[in-house]
């Protein structure tokens, strides 16, 4: 189990969203929080979805809502050391082998007796499971499909159009046996790091498949010899690392014949492992034909591949002036041993010539178009974006705009809690994690914050808002109980950050309405009164051995109309994921778009919605600072040279207000402490005097009234 609170570089990130995809899919609110309750825990987190290129681990913290856009947000760690980087290894192991152990398993047994009925098994044999149940060990795809091995061609190849004799095409490189229930693989070459742990370029392969549909009956690929999938299984993947085609400079004939060397920066080879890619483009005769090469340098070794192997991907081409197209295309894989990879690297492409095991994977012949050919290039070499330089056109993905910290302006948000305001509508975000252990009490405070308040001390706190929801929800017979030894606070600012509230198993339904019936009382209160408030809420319980926490926040106009468009929150797993399905389209119905980029100053790492506040000492200097019990606080205040900042004051958009510690509050009528008497000051039935102390000044949008007596 990785723990939320390691130490270790953490990176707030979105993963996922319901708006349409570059593709043209669209992921349903139930997917969406499928992926958040599967992420939960955690998963490895790898360079381009590459299982061998470990880098951290990546925890789903939740799904949140706002009127713009839903998205799935979460938290990538990264090891600052060995040791931690080992710890990760271990979690990384253990997640592969239950994941794949628990997918297989599930076809186990059908899977193994219709191998056992064509006398396929064996007891070498590995299994494994990436898209589709696979078994295998060498030359198993010969024994199940002896007539394959007589339509190979010298390169081993197969056309298309022979297998979809008795194949049906399911997709992402996948073919299913007619009269059986087993399938043929494309070969793992087709794959991420040529590895079957990885899924296949399915962007390249899905345009191959286009080829053959309009028409070019010569395609042809390699299969894999020694794997078989179970075609039941199989599931459609989906990856969202979108590497679009270009618009390159058609005018084939402007390209300089010869020998063309570009080097990767330090950056891209992070990410592809690609030193460098070489092009040759060079008359081929008399004639009007051109022989096109072109080859990958990479300098990582990768696993899937023998010991001290280099698998370089390369292609070939001839293009004919004279009809303007191409009339052979042909990809392949260059296996270099280590000697020979260090000569590659100090040799041209035209100067080295057949020394690597070379290895086609696909190839066409006859009308190939100039588009056709430029968009299998690219989604063949996908991620590698040397190709737009060596065509003269702009990279998709500008390097300028990569460094987006130096584009960012300011904006008040970078000073003040996650600015609210009425009419903005609700941000809603359901969460899970391990379950909680079930207590006596039929709902209870959790997870308080912990902050050093004084002398070093550290001390369990609450905002001294928390006093209103305590006492509104004894109103309606939703009884809590304020935490012992709590040490309230106060920012007047008008934002409220609610402790989440959590329910015991025993009753839970009712439980939970009742909880809601007293959050409406209080923001309906709040609206009678006219007031300004914003409130962040959290309720949680266990789920199907989870632990299951809905936030949400709001100005208390926009929570007071949400609140009563339902009654209740479903608790179980079906009903909540149909729950969240109608709140979000409330939510992006109601309100307005958030003008600044989701971050993590309103979501933590547990998936509560809170407002995070900024202290002035930053940018401020304070010099006798004194209390005036008619006129407030007064002092000396120095502000940095900030025009930004200095806008936003001058123009009233932005202020200071004091944060407190609050030791106790005196209930004005009862002439006792205001956290033990159940008046409240929101509902008219009481007013109180704050005994505080005074700790600083927090940035806000707006400040308002306080009445304390200062402590010494």
């Amino acid at each position: 189990m990785f723990d939320r609170k390691a130490i270790m570089k953490k990176l707030f990130g979105v993963y996922c969203t319901d708006g349409v995809a570059r593709d043209g899919t669209r992921l349903s609110i139930s997917a969406l929080d499928d992926m958040v309750w599967q992420g939960s825990e955690g998963r490895p987190l790898g360079v381009s979805h590459d299982f061998h290129r470990f880098i951290g681990w990546n925890v789903i913290t939740g799904l949140y809502m706002s009127h713009e856009m839903s998205y799935v947000v979460g938290y990538s760690f990264l090891p600052d050391d060995d040791k931690e980087y080992e710890k990760l290894q271990t979690l990384r192991k253990g997640f592969y082998y239950e994941m794949v152990s628990k997918s297989y398993e599930e076809y186990k047994d059908e899977f193994l007796n219709v191998l056992s009925e064509r006398g396929l098994a064996d007891i070498h044999a590995k299994a494994m499971f990436q898209g589709i149940a696979m078994y295998g060990y060498e030359g198993i795809l010969y024994k199940a499909f002896p007539n394959l091995k007589d339509h190979l061609d010298e390169d081993f190849m197969i056309t298309m159009e022979y297998l979809l004799h008795d194949f049906d095409y399911l997709g992402q490189g996948v073919f299913a046996h007619r009269s059986s229930k087993l399938a043929v693989l494309l070969h793992p070459y087709f794959r991420r790091s040529f590895s079957r742990y990885n899924n296949y370029n399915f962007g390249f392969l899905e345009m191959l498949w286009q080829v053959f549909q309009n028409g070019n009956k010569s395609v042809k690929v390699l299969l894999d010899p020694d794997f078989i999938g179970y075609a039941p299984s199989f599931i459609q993947s989906h990856e969202y690392e979108y590497w679009y085609g270009p618009k390159y400079n058609d005018d084939i004939a402007s390209i300089p014949q010869g020998l063309c060397h570009l080097e990767n920066d330090e950056t891209d080879k992070m990410y592809n492992n690609v030193k460098s890619t070489e092009f040759i483009w060079q008359k081929k005769d008399e004639g009007n034909k051109y022989q096109f090469e072109m080859e990958e340098v990479v300098d990582a070794t990768l696993p899937a591949l023998p010991k001290d192997t280099y698998g370089c991907r390369y292609l070939h081409a001839f293009y004919d002036f004279e009809k303007q197209e191409f009339g052979h295309f042909d990809g392949a894989i260059r296996c270099y041993e280590l000697e020979q990879m260090i000569e590659r690297i100090d040799t041209s492409l035209d100067k080295m010539g057949h020394q690597a095991k070379y290895q086609k994977i696909f190839r066409m012949d006859g009308h190939i178009s100039l588009d056709l050919w430029k968009g299998l290039i690219t989604q063949y070499l996908c991620s590698n974006p040397l190709i737009y330089d060596y065509f003269g056109t702009p990279r998709p993905f500008p390097k300028e705009v990569a460094n987006r910290a130096s584009l960012k302006k300011e904006t008040l948000n970078d000073y003040v809690p996650y600015v609210i305001n009425q009419g903005d509508g609700i941000r809603l975000m359901v969460s899970y994690a391990k379950d909680v252990e079930n207590m006596v009490e039929p709902r209870k405070f959790i997870a308080l914050d912990e902050s050093e308040i004084e002398d070093g001390k550290k001390s369990d706190i609450m905002e001294f808002a928390a006093i209103e929801v305590f006492k509104a929800l004894n109103k309606v017979g939703a009884d809590i109980v304020l935490p012992e030894n709590i040490v309230y606070y106060i920012s007047e600012d008008f934002y409220h950050f609610i402790p989440c509230i959590y329910h015991a198993d025993s009753n839970l339904s009712s439980n939970l309405q009742r909880t809601l019936q007293g959050i409406r009382l209080l923001v309906n209160q709040h609206v009678k009164n006219g007031d300004n408030d914003r409130y962040s809420f959290s309720l949680s319980w266990n789920i199907e051995g989870k632990y299951v926490c809905v936030a949400f926040m709001g100005h208390v106009a926009d929570l007071n109309k949400w609140l009563n468009t339902f009654e209740s929150i479903p608790t179980d797993r079906n009903g909540l994921k149909g729950w969240l399905e109608q709140q979000n389209s409330y939510i992006h119905a109601n309100g307005n778009d958030f003008p600044n980029p989701i971050n993590d100053n309103h979501i933590k790492s547990d998936g509560v919605l809170f407002f995070q506040r900024h202290d002035i000492k930053e940018h401020v200097n304070i010099q006798d600072m004194q209390f005036d019990p008619k006129y407030g606080f007064k002092g000396e205040f120095q502000i940095d040279d900030n025009t930004f900042l200095h806008n936003q004051l001058s123009c009233g958009k932005l202020t200071f207000v004091p944060k407190l510690v609050v030791y106790d509050a005196l209930d004005l009528t009862a002439n006792e402490s205001y956290m033990k008497t159940l008046s409240s000051s929101v509902f008219h039935e009481t007013t109180y005097k704050l005994d505080c102390k005074m700790m600083g000044f927090n940035w806000a949008t707006e400040a308002r009234p306080i009445c304390i007596t200062p402590t010494e």
